[in-house]
């Protein structure tokens, strides 16, 4: 037994020695860590805000910059394109007929910090801003079409604005040597467009065809390049555009805006001493005048009527107080404006005046010499309404009224028996004044009213 723990004693000893003697695992003692460099990455391919309010569209490919620059408000947009050399962006820029600005070609100088979130001009010509700061496209309302700023009308200079057949906009600036332009694809008012491209390039020594780079700028969706060729119909102002991998439209249109100064200048050249306008051949019509002048002083006599002489009566002769002027004038206004003056008055059936003989008869049909349109008196006929023939006619107004006044009187005085349709006049010789045949048992009142010179006149006749 004693052997035994022997053994087991000598055995964790022998292992003990030999995990000590064992040899210790190497120890990695820290290395500094080296401090991690920033990979510098420039990005130009942006949309920025410059410090007038304007935006500016930018694309970075293969070390050259292409952009487009707006701002609806101050009227003008540009076209530009340069180089990348150190922290600068060096080129040149041009107006494009987006906006009403026609500056020909500008130098571009601009320096780029911050990985290309700033811009700042640092010389060249003044495009507009003077600093620009990158923004989120959910940053800017997306500014839409606009009509022609500038124009041309020949195609050796194709100035302007051309459709597509799919409805996008082609604004083409064409300058010694260079023709650019920016072409947006139709979209709906406040809309990002699918696509927006910047177009650099050169006529062709013919003058009759067109080639360069198209680039897409981030105003667009999409952001595809390439080269591009153009030709210009012969005959025409369009232009036939080939954009190889793209299926844009082909073939352009001018879409002319109307410079309303110029087309007055052109018909005022155009007319002046050729022909007479229609104000001077209306002035020097007497026809004209005449009438002209009668309903101006008509005019102005309603106007007078109802402004200033109503008041005077009013205050004068009605004797109302200011206040009572105010609400007359306020009514009488009222009435005019609700019931409206009517120029064409309602017709009504017309009024037939009878002679002196008809008041108890009815007037049928055109009667000659019965009516009081006729001449009552001293024609070549006989006499109104008298059978003898012998005395003479009467004047048919005294009569009438006279009549009419009587009348009033006797049926105010309740007599009633006389016969239907007969009128009775009141007169010293009424009972012995003979009935006429046309009217039986009726008072004459031819005899009923008749002066005494009158009596004694046709007496000596």
């Amino acid at each position: 037994m004693f052997r035994r723990a022997f053994i087991t004693v000598t055995t964790a000893i022998v292992l003990i020695a030999s995990v000590s003697a064992a040899p210790a695992a190497p120890q990695f003692a820290p290395t500094p860590s080296s401090t991690p460099q920033r990979v510098t990455t420039l990005d130009l391919t942006r949309i920025y805000r410059g410090d007038d309010g304007g935006a500016l569209y930018l694309r970075l490919l293969d070390g050259k910059v292409y952009g487009f620059g707006e701002h609806p408000g101050l009227k003008y947009a540009y076209v530009l394109t340069g180089t990348v050399s150190g922290d600068l962006i060096v080129g040149s820029w041009w107006d494009v007929p987006k906006g009403t600005r026609a500056f020909a070609k500008g130098t571009l100088r601009l320096r780029f910090s911050q990985q290309g979130a700033k811009l700042v001009r640092s010389g060249g010509h003044d495009l507009g801003p003077d600093a620009f700061d990158a923004i989120p496209p959910t940053g800017i309302p997306w500014p839409n079409r606009q009509v022609a700023g500038f124009q041309a009308t020949t195609a050796s200079d194709l100035d302007g604005v051309f459709v597509g057949a799919d409805a996008s906009r082609h604004y083409v600036r064409e300058t010694a040597g260079d023709t650019v332009w920016v072409a947006e694809r139709a979209a709906q008012p406040g809309e990002r467009p699918g696509w927006v491209s910047v177009f650099v390039g050169k006529r062709s020594s013919s003058g009759t065809g067109l080639s360069g780079t198209f680039v897409d700028v981030p105003k667009g969706i999409e952001l595809r390049s390439g080269p591009f060729g153009a030709g210009i119909v012969s005959g025409e102002r369009d232009v036939i555009v080939a954009q190889p991998g793209t299926s844009r439209s082909t073939r352009l249109v001018p879409d002319y805006a109307i410079d309303w100064d110029r087309f007055a200048s052109t018909i005022e050249s155009t007319l002046d001493g050729n022909v007479v306008g229609y104000a001077y051949a209306i002035a020097r019509d007497g026809a004209f005048w005449r009438v002209a002048i009668a309903i101006g002083a008509t005019q102005c006599a309603v106007v007078s009527l109802f402004t200033l002489w109503i008041t005077a009566w009013l205050r004068d002769v009605a004797g109302y107080g200011p206040a009572g002027v105010g609400r007359g004038q306020l009514s009488l206004h009222t009435v005019r404006l609700v019931g409206r003056e009517e120029v064409d008055p309602p017709l009504w059936s017309p009024v037939v005046v009878p002679a002196a003989d008809q008041m108890g008869r009815l007037v049928v049909g055109h009667q000659a010499s019965d009516e009081v349109e006729e001449t009552a008196h001293r024609v070549h006929r006989r006499p109104v309404g008298r059978l003898d023939g012998v005395r003479g006619s009467e004047e048919g107004t005294a009569v009438e009224a006279g009549g009419v006044e009587e009348h009033q009187a006797v049926r105010h005085a309740g007599e009633s028996s006389m016969p239907l349709g007969c009128r009775t006049w009141k007169t010293s010789t009424a009972a012995s004044s003979p009935c006429s045949p046309r009217t039986a048992g009726c008072p004459s009142p031819t005899s009923a009213r008749r002066p005494a010179s009158r009596q004694a006149r046709s007496t000596s006749a």
